[in-house]
């Protein structure tokens, strides 16, 4: 008895695992009637991905019908429609954390939800539940041009904010979204400083100059640019460092840290902190070009100050400087310098 139970149980499972290889290989990969389709954009540091399945309009009564209003919608086709955002952003000015959601919207003639729910495994909206959303906000649809196939896009690209849009039929719903970027970049500044980079000049001066130029985490990248000077000394991280302390108030300091900046740094590497300053402070660059032709007395310091006379249309001076360069210059340089020369006297 026990021997016939047990024959039949071996019975069933070899059936069910032929019945399993057969289908295996009689099915065989057939493209989707409804594609799936991906778009990423970068803000900052931030990726945001949307993943789809893009029907096809095929002469159809859309909005209102295929898609009925004031009723959960997948946003696309098949599976889930995702989104993803790699760090913590806001949609339509409210906060959302970091993840992937089932994207879902409810249409509306003047306005449609978008909805970003915890739940993204599921098929489609038949299993949505109001209570899994991490997210929703109301938008206004707009007229667009017609588009056969559904599909999402990024415009309207700022630094810090992108607006993510469905767009189908002569339909498109956009959304705005936005990354807190200075703050995203300084975390991970301070994730990738405690590796590698931390070791080499050019990481922590890296890091200190973004904070300067957004005016972030100014005392921290006192430290980061103190640190790149210890590794090596140059005039980059020591005029960076003189542009923290004046940023920071520490005047007296700063003055201090520029003087040696200067005794260190080369000719070239003068000539373009002079020419940073051509733009917000004519009389500085002139004076800081003057100055370098007085310490170095070369052609090229020579040609420097000719470039910034021209610049400014200062036809005389130009010409003047551009001559005392021609006198100085090597032989392989005379030929550019007779042809700036010629230029201006035409």
């Amino acid at each position: 008895m026990k021997t016939n139970r047990l024959t039949v149980f071996v019975l069933l499972i070899l059936l069910a695992v032929g019945t399993s290889l057969s289908a295996r290989q009689t099915n065989v990969t057939l493209p989707d009637v409804s594609q799936k389709a991906m778009v990423s954009q970068r803000v900052g540091l931030t990726d945001i991905t949307i993943t789809y399945y893009s029907p096809a309009v095929k002469k159809r009564d859309i909005w209102g019908k295929l898609v009925p209003y004031d009723k959960t919608w997948r946003a696309g086709a098949n599976e889930n429609t995702t989104i993803c955002f790699t760090h913590d952003v806001k949609v339509e000015g409210k906060e959302i954390a970091k993840g992937i959601y089932g994207l879902h919207m409810i249409p509306g003639k003047e306005e449609w939800a978008i909805i970003f729910s915890k739940n993204h495994t599921s098929w489609g909206s038949y299993f949505y539940k109001k209570e899994e959303d991490a997210l929703r906000v109301t938008v206004k649809p707009e007229p667009a041009p017609f588009l056969e196939w559904l599909s999402f896009d990024f415009t309207d690209r700022e630094s810090h904010s992108v607006t993510a849009s469905l767009r189908w039929e002569k339909l498109r719903v956009p959304f705005k979204i936005e990354a807190d970027v200075e703050k995203i970049v300084v975390e991970n500044l301070g994730k990738e400083l405690r590796t590698l980079p931390y070791w080499f000049w050019r990481g922590t001066y890296g890091a200190a100059k973004y904070c300067l130029d957004n005016n972030v985490n100014l005392d921290e990248a006192l430290k980061w640019v103190d640190q790149s000077i210890s590794v090596k000394e140059n005039f980059f991280n020591v005029s960076l460092k003189f542009k923290l302390l004046d940023k920071l108030g520490k005047k007296a300091e700063a003055v201090q840290v520029m003087k040696k900046a200067m005794k260190i740094a080369t000719e070239q590497e003068l000539t373009r902190h002079a020419y940073s300053f051509a733009a917000t402070d004519k009389d500085k660059c002139k004076k800081m070009l003057l100055d370098n032709i007085e310490r170095f007395k070369t052609w090229s310091s020579y040609q420097a100050l000719a470039r910034f006379y021209n610049y400014f249309k200062d036809k005389e001076n130009a010409l003047k400087y551009f001559k005392f360069a021609l006198k100085k210059a090597p032989v392989d340089q005379k030929e550019k310098l007779k042809a700036a020369i010629e230029k201006l006297n035409k």
